[in-house]
């Protein structure tokens, strides 16, 4: 019972998402389902009249009322099937309005979660399968051909009452195994679905390798061609070799049906055959009873695959409803933005450790960041740098303790006003295929007047007019064939451009001149100090150069902050870790200036 009202409620969401996506291609069900409904009938009892007309009627207009008969059977068969056709049409439109709609609400889905859904493989598997919607369209071609199925079933019932119980027992045993096929088919094909999607992300993915231009010079450069066919075939082989033990499968359930079916056609021709010579049942009779049981049967076989059908989709639909319901960011706490212009952000024994993970990151961290500071954060790789700033973002919540603003914890501050507060420059940033304006301003509409500015403060000017069509050029040529791809150092200036662009109060560059050359390196953070004073900004950097500029220095080393003061108090301690990282590399930068 709890799994009929189960699945009573995935249908029910699943017809109320379709019906709120795209209205038409539920308005165009209900006619067809009608005419299916009808269709049958057709060829049911119009062959009765007109055998029953040829053998018995001794009209001299025979012909003349048998062609009549069968302009008739002709004209509603063609009315039936062009109807069907003219909605198959319609459908198909709709479905692939819904389709592009169903991408869209998925996508969107995907950005509002919680950042830690996104790393999640099983969540990811989950998305890959919920984003394709044939299982909608199963789902509601299973529904219609269930109630079309449903309504012909009663009417052949009506025309079968003439015959012997026996007969319509012989016909649900029938009906009854091929259900039992039906539903073992239906579990192996999903169970089969299930454990192909990681088969399935791979290969897209190595796809994404072979026809992505991002990877394209690695590929030439090493010769990938051998390596990434060999990888994505051995992946492919899998895939096909996990399909064919499920074909075999398929193959074995069809074949008890085709001899099962068999079976019962040969018994049914005996038993009327016999009819017809013992009790004198007419020939017409003959064909319109041997048609509806043939009937009657593919309708019942048809309910039972209908019902499997929903069934099978049902387990697609729970997954996209656990899409759709998974937590999204806290967007609408009743806490506002405290005032920003004197802030501090304030970390109280923060610990942190990522989901499914025993190791702690970040443990115990208490420090302060004050307004208008510069604040530099360095350490070596997994020292937890970067999570300690996914944390200030909100891209993940801390395991213990609080992160404060103003003495409000950040997690009851609303969060499109705190976002709107930060800008940041990931080291592993991503430029858009869209012109050179749009990837500074991340809109279509943008104000060219402040691009301007910050292309002026970042020195970029010189940049731009070396371009084809300055900030309206186009990055990358597979969107358009006059894009260009800037140097690692050229992107690099673009996306610290589109972070100033943002005019937030708090600024995160997260090795922000990692594709920079030393005295670019400088040229960068001179223009920074110089020119952006009323920010506080937060600087990661694997390059201590910068901490000469900064008001504070944290020093990471496994999760926790063994060090923080100035560079100057830094460099007293000779013992420390930062004493000795910033004299490995004072070494390099003197090389460079001699140079």
């Amino acid at each position: 019972m709890d799994k009929t009202f189960k699945k009573l409620k995935s249908i029910n969401y699943i017809m109320k998402y379709m019906w709120i996506t795209e209205k038409r291609y539920i308005l165009f069900r209900i006619p067809e389902i009608i005419l299916k409904s009808i269709q049958p009938f057709v060829m049911v009892i119009f062959p009765k009249i007109i055998i029953d007309q040829l053998l018995y009627s001794e009209s001299e207009y025979l012909f003349n009322d048998i062609l009549k008969i069968i302009c008739i059977m002709v004209g509603i068969n063609l009315l039936i099937k062009g109807a069907l056709v003219f909605l198959n049409t319609c459908l198909t439109n709709a479905y692939n309005s819904f389709d592009s709609k169903h991408v869209i609400n998925i996508g969107k889905k995907i950005m509002s979660l919680e950042y830690k859904n996104v790393e999640d493989s099983r969540i990811l598997d989950i998305f890959q399968r919920a984003k394709n919607t044939n299982y909608c369209e199963d789902m509601y071609s299973a529904i219609a051909g269930l109630i079309a199925n449903a309504i012909t079933c009663i009417g052949l019932f009506a025309i079968l009452a003439q015959l012997k119980l026996v007969v319509i027992l012989l016909i649900l045993v029938v009906v009854v195994i091929n259900v039992m096929c039906n539903k073992r088919t239906q579990q192996y094909d999903y169970q089969w679905y299930v454990d192909a999607t990681p088969y399935r992300r791979v290969q897209d993915y190595l796809l994404g390798v072979m026809h992505g231009f991002q990877y394209g010079k690695e590929v030439r450069i090493y010769k990938l061609e051998e390596y990434i066919s060999k990888k994505y075939a051995r992946f492919s082989n899998k895939f096909l070799r996990s399909l064919f033990k499920v074909t075999i499968k398929f193959l074995k359930l069809n074949m008890v049906t085709t001899v099962v079916n068999l079976i019962q056609e040969g018994l049914l021709y005996v038993y009327l055959a016999y009819k017809v010579i013992v009790d004198h049942l007419t020939i017409g009779n003959f064909t319109m009873l041997l048609n509806s049981v043939q009937k009657l049967t593919e309708c019942l076989i048809g309910i039972s695959a209908n019902v499997v059908s929903i069934g099978r989709s049902v387990q697609y639909i729970d997954e996209l409803y656990y899409i759709m319901h998974l937590e999204e960011r806290n967007q609408s706490n009743n806490v506002s933005l405290p005032d920003l212009s004197a802030f501090v952000i304030e970390f109280e024994n923060v610990s942190f450790q990522y989901p499914g993970c025993d190791q702690y990151v970040l443990k115990n961290i208490n420090t302060k960041i004050y307004a208008n500071q510069k604040v530099s954060i360095v350490g070596t790789n997994g020292s937890g740098k970067t999570t300690f700033i996914k944390l200030i973002l909100r891209l993940y919540q801390p395991t213990e303790g609080k992160i404060k603003l103003n003495g409000i914890d950040i997690q009851d501050i609303d969060y499109e006003s705190y976002m709107k507060s930060f800008a940041a420059v990931f080291q592993d940033y991503k430029i858009f295929a869209y012109s050179i304006n749009e990837n500074i301003a991340m809109d279509e509409e943008y104000d060219s007047e402040l691009i301007d500015l910050v292309i002026s403060k970042l020195n970029m000017q010189k940049m731009m007019d070396k371009l084809p069509k300055g900030k309206d050029t186009v990055m990358y040529k597979f969107l358009n064939e006059d894009g260009i791809e800037l140097s690692g150092g050229e992107q690099q200036k673009l996306v610290i451009a589109r972070a100033l662009y943002k005019q937030t109060p708090i600024l995160i560059l997260d090795e922000p001149t990692a594709a920079l050359d030393p005295l670019m390196e400088y040229e960068i953070y001179r223009c920074i100090n110089e020119e952006i004073s009323d920010k506080c900004i937060l600087f990661i950097s694997h390059r201590l150069s910068i901490t000469k500029y900064c008001d504070d220095v944290l020093v990471f080393n496994q999760g926790n902050i063994v060090q923080q003061g100035t560079h100057e108090q830094l460099m007293k301690d000779e013992s420390g870790i930062y004493y000795e990282m910033y004299t490995c590399q004072a070494e390099f930068y003197e090389d460079q200036k001699q140079k």
